[in-house]
This record gives C-alpha cells, structure tokens and sequence, in this order.
C-alpha cells in the first residue's frame, strides 16, 4: 500500500511540475491547491506494520556462511563474479562485515553481554 501511494504521489508531482502533449496540443501544468506528499500520505497505522520480518536461520547454515566467509579465496570470487575488479581483501571484509551484520539486534546485544 505504501509503494502504491509513492507511486500516485509522484505521478501527481509530475502533472505539478511538467507541461504534456496530447494529440499534438501542449496542456499547462495541472494547477492544484493541494500538496500529494501531504494528502497521500501513507497512514500512520501501515507505516506501524512495515516492520523487518527476520526469521532464524539453521545454525548450520549460517556455520556454513561464516566459514565461507572467512576463506574466500580468489577462485571462489572468480567464479561467483569473474568480472569484479575490486581487490580480494575488500571482498572477503565485505563478505565477514556481510555475515556479522546480518545477525538479529538482540543476537548482538547477547554478543557484548
């Protein structure tokens, strides 16, 4: 609901903004007296349940993810990405920033307890 009110409130910017032709006849700008961002404003009660939905994972899985990366290796990248022109260290701290920040809020707040 919310990307759709996005979408009228930008579409109804844009007849504010630019002039259109139809049928060959260039029409003024839509001249309204209210604001879109104003009155299409998502309501407060959606934007209460646009919310993260985290779900656990196995923790097998995510062994499995951490390990891979903290050995990725230049094949490894080649393979996934054979076009990346970024060095392998910035890749393999991406991959380790990736797999730590990624983990529950409260999964960090037990980490430093």
């Amino acid at each position: 609901m919310s990307a759709r009110l996005q979408g009228l409130r930008a579409f109804f910017r844009g007849l504010q903004k630019y002039s259109y032709e139809i049928d060959g006849r260039v029409e003024p700008r839509l001249e309204i007296n209210w604001n879109p961002a104003d009155l299409l404003a998502t309501p407060e009660h959606v934007m209460t349940q646009i919310q993260p939905n985290p779900r656990n994972v196995e923790e097998e899985a995510w062994l499995k993810l951490v390990w891979t990366a903290c050995t990725l290796n230049a094949k490894m990248v080649k393979e996934a990405a054979p076009r990346t022109t970024y060095p392998l260290l910035l890749q393999r701290a991406v991959a380790l920033l990736w797999v730590t920040g990624c983990r529950r809020s409260d999964a960090h707040s037990s980490l430093t307890a």
